[in-house]
């Protein structure tokens, strides 16, 4: 057993007594020290019994640094070694509590063993193989905390192991979620073992004093997904941490804003709910996350047109203002080159063997060199070194978009030195205000990471979805057994389901068999009353009878619409042919006047003049016969269609 998270919970610890970010590891090389009974050590060896004994990958020179850091009198230096002190060692691990952390330690791997025999079938993990999966999920977090400006994606304190099997990721991800949701002690230390991961990172960044002091940017720019986070269709806990994190930001007076194209995007998704919420057509497979948020929580339309009518108020109130992107006519001197920086994205979303489908992603990804490309024009050539000197930067919950800034900064600009990159993510930028702001706030911003994080992961992918519905479709004709439509309604529809059909298929798509409807049917109604069960089924048959009734509504109402629509083009159409004959008639007569009329000369001309009005004037009697049907056409239309609206 490694023991990384423990130690992450020593090192938190020791953060909150108010030690910096190479301090706080010092009582765990001190515990090394006394459990090796070193006498004579060189740092080589420090480093790999350190990684060992913790399970945590310290490189050469940050450990020099922490060794430097005991007090006087725990070792000698000797040329390139250190003779140890084992007397002083001793009396200084003393007040070192490290062995109850391993105990909580224990307690969770325990517990996580045990959850994971509640499944059917039974999955039996090994107490080893329990701390990997731990291991494994910290790993994975790593992308999200230091490398975005760190320079090096390969970097972590973890070491390498073999990528998460789709069981493995669930069960961790699925273990993690229950526990955060629950709360309690073992809940937060967990907890304090996410802040600690955080917190040890930080020495992994060399560069880490220039993000040290004030730690906030002048003006922040948020992309779409933050908003998502900040509405509520992540989650109550992932609300309530970025509205904790957009008031630190405004209480050290950083403006807020978001460029007007996220926004747009934004809302746009948010409105599209509105017409699939009540749709027959609805498909969980492809519906957005703000549609299964309110799916699942029972919104009906106007429930969701109220809520999306309070997103403005939402933003003024946590300060965020939306903002237009210069004009790319002004200041082009400051213009990167997009396709070098697109280039750059796509090298990192495809890096080590990824898939980045551009036909279906290619608008967020065009939006998103948008903002980047606007920030460097805002910043007009200047490169900060240290965040408090940054003016404008993009905060993206995208990990990789920010480390693909980071890359276009020092591969294609060519800045060898260290530069705050134009995108940051929201975890580096809170981990660095929170090295020195209070520790509620942390806890509480990585309760909700947690929460979010693994509510993501446990969701049921499309490819998990789009065959589980084609087994509930053979189901629906199966001729021995066969799913009713209400029940197939009910797993369609229901938010339970997707939760259900995770846990059995572990969130594996080749798990899905043909029995798997039925097992998902059958788990549904043991976890559902039979009086809820069967309010499930009417509450599915009435909202379809009422989908059935808007629909045929709306048919009638579009036939009426044909039918008044087709007799007003008629009637106009009968009197611009009436009306053209008339105005003919009244020109021929003058011209047949003008003709055969004897009258003095002046009147002959006036007839002329009469007769010849229309192309002397360009104003032809079939035009004006035209100009009269549309007008017609407009004055019934605006009577009769509005009459037969006001009638459905």
């Amino acid at each position: 057993m490694k023991r990384a998270l423990s130690s992450f919970a020593i090192i938190k610890n020791n953060f909150d007594e108010g030690n910096d970010y190479i301090g706080a590891f010092v009582p765990l090389v001190l515990l090394l020290f006394h459990k090796k009974e070193y006498q004579i050590v060189n740092i080589e060896t420090i480093c790999q019994d350190f990684k060992d004994e913790y399970g945590i990958q310290i490189p050469r020179h940050p450990m020099i640094t922490i060794v430097n850091r005991l007090k006087r009198g725990y070792f000698e230096k000797r040329g390139g070694e250190f003779k140890i002190n084992q007397e002083k060692v001793k009396k200084g691990t003393k007040h070192i509590n490290y062995q109850e952390e391993i105990m909580k330690y224990k307690w969770l791997l325990n517990h996580f063993i045990s959850f994971s025999e509640k499944f059917t079938p039974k999955i039996t993990i090994t107490i080893n193989e329990a701390d990997l999966l731990f291991t494994k999920f910290f790993k994975e977090h790593d992308l999200d905390i230091i490398f975005a400006v760190g320079g090096d994606k390969t970097v972590s304190l973890l070491p390498d192991s073999n990528n998460f099997k789709y069981r493995e990721r669930y069960l961790v991800n699925r273990y993690v979620n229950v526990l955060m949701s629950e709360g309690g002690e073992h809940a937060k230390y967990l907890i304090n073992c996410a802040v600690g991961h955080n917190y040890a990172s930080t020495i992994l960044y060399r560069e880490f004093a220039n993000i040290r002091g004030k730690g906030t940017a002048k003006k922040y720019y948020f992309d779409s997904n933050i908003l998502f986070d900040l509405v509520g269709v992540n989650g109550e806990f992932r609300r309530k941490s970025i509205v904790d994190f957009l008031s630190v930001l405004a209480s050290k007076k950083s403006e807020l804003f978001v460029f007007r194209h996220n926004y747009e995007e934004f809302f746009r998704i948010m409105e599209s709910c509105l017409y699939w919420i009540d749709s027959n057509y609805y498909d969980p497979e492809k519906a957005s996350r703000s549609l299964q948020f309110f799916k699942d929580a029972g919104y009906t339309s106007i429930e969701v047109q109220a809520f999306i009518a309070q997103i403005p108020d939402i933003l003024n109130r946590n300060q965020i203002k939306i903002i237009d992107t210069p004009d790319p006519n002004i200041d082009k001197y400051y213009q990167i080159s997009v396709e070098d920086l697109k280039k750059t994205i796509l090298d990192i979303y495809t890096s080590n063997g990824g898939f980045f489908n551009e036909d279906e992603r290619g608008d967020t990804l065009q939006r998103d060199i948008v903002s980047i490309a606007s920030i460097y024009k805002l910043r007009r050539d200047k490169v900060p070194t240290n965040l408090n000197d940054v003016t404008h930067v993009f905060v993206s919950s995208n990990s990789g978009l920010a480390f693909a800034a980071t890359n276009f900064e020092q591969q294609v600009l060519k800045r060898k030195f260290f530069t705050i990159p134009p995108v940051l993510t929201d975890t580096f930028v809170g981990t660095m205000i929170w090295a020195s702001t209070s520790a509620n706030i942390v806890e509480n911003f990585n309760k909700s990471k947690l929460i979010a994080y693994t509510n993501a992961v446990i969701q049921p992918s499309p490819a998990l979805i789009k065959t589980f519905y084609q087994e509930i479709q053979k189901a629906q004709k199966n001729t021995t057994n066969p799913i009713s439509e209400d029940s197939a309604m009910i797993l369609i529809e229901s938010g339970l389901t997707r939760h259900l059909l995770s846990d059995i298929t572990l969130g594996d798509p080749n798990r899905v068999t043909d029995k798997t409807p039925y097992e998902v049917l059958d788990e549904l109604k043991k976890q559902l009353s039979a009086k809820e069960y069967a309010r499930a089924e009417v509450a599915i048959q009435e909202a379809t009878i009422e989908r059935e009734e808007k629909e045929i509504a709306e048919r009638e109402l579009l036939n009426q619409q044909n039918h008044v629509e087709a007799w007003i083009t008629r009637a106009a159409k009968i009197i611009k042919r009436s009306v053209v004959i008339v105005a003919s008639l009244f020109f021929a007569v003058f011209l047949g006047l003008a003709i055969l009329g004897n009258q003095e000369l002046v009147g002959q001309i006036i007839n002329y003049v009469l007769s010849l009005f229309g192309l002397l004037t360009g104003f032809s009697v079939w035009k004006f016969g035209e100009d009269v049907e549309d007008k017609v056409k407009t004055i019934l239309a605006k009577s009769l269609l509005q009459s037969a609206s006001d009638k459905s």
